[in-house]
């Protein structure tokens, strides 16, 4: 009996030890990311591209990531933002080239970075002209925004 316990023991050990490398592995890169380039460290020294991106609202502040690269300041604000001024691109590229949803995820910002400025909706789709324009944006929008990746991005 004593055996049993003890060597239940050591297994509710070894589960727990695996389970904490396990998250570990998986957080490290994250929170790495987010420290070194999510995070605002100065303002950006390129103001023509701060201006350019205050004039469509607040949620667009741009501030310096820590290798100097412009990154917006609030980064979830500025996404949820551009989901409401460019809602038609995200769409149209979503649907058009059958992309995920645009989330966080760095693999999926580059593939609606890539593709955006890229896009030019045939003339037979209602509101071609607003949704080239949209899709456009979003390119150089994600430009700004993937910065927050570092090199994932």
């Amino acid at each position: 009996m004593i055996n049993n316990t003890l060597a239940k023991k050591r297994i509710i050990a070894a589960v727990a030890v695996t389970v904490v490398l396990i998250a570990a592995i998986v957080a490290v890169p994250v929170i790495r990311r987010e420290i070194c380039y999510g995070t605002v460290v100065g303002e950006c020294d390129n103001q023509e591209l701060v201006e350019r991106w205050q004039q469509y609202g607040e949620a667009y502040a741009i501030g310096a990531n820590k290798d100097g690269m412009p990154i917006f300041k609030d980064r979830e604000a500025a996404m949820k933002q551009a989901k409401k001024d460019y809602g038609l691109g995200f769409e149209y590229l979503r649907e058009y080239r059958n992309f995920p949803k645009i989330s966080d995820n760095p693999k999926v910002c580059q593939q609606y970075k890539m593709l955006g400025w890229q896009t030019v909706p045939p003339m037979t789709v209602e509101n071609y002209e607003e949704i080239g324009r949209q899709c456009g944006m979003v390119s150089r929008f994600l430009d700004i925004y993937c910065n927050s990746f570092g090199e994932d991005g």
